[in-house]
């Protein structure tokens, strides 16, 4: 059995090697999103059929099919993924938390060298518009604070089609929460958003702003 101070540097291994998981499944969902909102193209949900009910003839029917099927299996994935990184961080401070000091403060300086190459978030959209009795509403999202988004679902990374990802991971994840990451005021918030067709527009009923 391995002990309690011993598992500190292999669990931080291990959320580290998940949160390039993470990274990479966020590239793919972008792929997918460019590809499959490429103009000409249905999106994540339009019709694959013609107005006499065919196939149509002038989009890959076929691949569209499959990168709709890839693009829920990521979004589950993630969600899996993020289940299992919050448990870990559970472990991971329980585990430091027993360590004697000396190890943890040998952990704290490894730890510190390797973060500091990664840098943090980057908010991606201003939250300017929450409709009342939303489902944005009702998971907490707000104007006023004012509110920015740094991660919904698996999208995080600034781009042009950052939007679009958002939109796609929404899409395939109607009716399920869907974890999402902001800054109220600066500090980060953890939020549970679940899409839902309601009586307004949208599936959440708010507008993101690009910065």
């Amino acid at each position: 059995m391995t002990s309690r101070t011993g598992s500190v540097a292999e669990l931080r291994q291990e959320l580290r090697d998940l949160d390039t998981q993470r990274k990479a499944m966020e590239d793919e969902i972008t792929l997918l999103s460019e590809r499959l909102n490429a103009p000409g193209q249905p999106g994540v949900s339009g019709s694959l059929l013609d107005k006499q009910g065919f196939p149509r003839d002038d989009i890959d029917v076929v691949q569209i099919r499959r990168d709709r099927h890839r693009l829920i299996c990521l979004t589950n994935d993630q969600k899996a993924l993020t289940d299992k990184l919050a448990r870990l961080l559970g472990e991971l401070h329980e585990a430091v938390r027993w360590a004697p000091l000396w190890l943890r403060r040998r952990d704290d300086r490894v730890s510190t060298s390797t973060s500091m190459a990664v840098p943090p978030p980057v908010p991606f959209a201003l939250v300017d518009e929450v409709s009342g009795g939303s489902p944005a509403e009702a998971a907490g999202l707000q104007v006023g604070a004012p509110s920015c988004c740094v991660q919904v679902g698996a999208a995080s990374s600034a781009g042009q089609s950052l939007l679009q990802a958002v939109a796609a991971v929404l899409a395939a994840s109607e009716g399920r929460p869907v974890a999402a990451r902001v800054l109220r005021q600066g500090a980060p918030l953890e939020l549970s958003l679940t899409p839902l067709r309601w009586s307004g527009r949208g599936l959440l009923g708010c507008h993101l702003q690009p910065l």
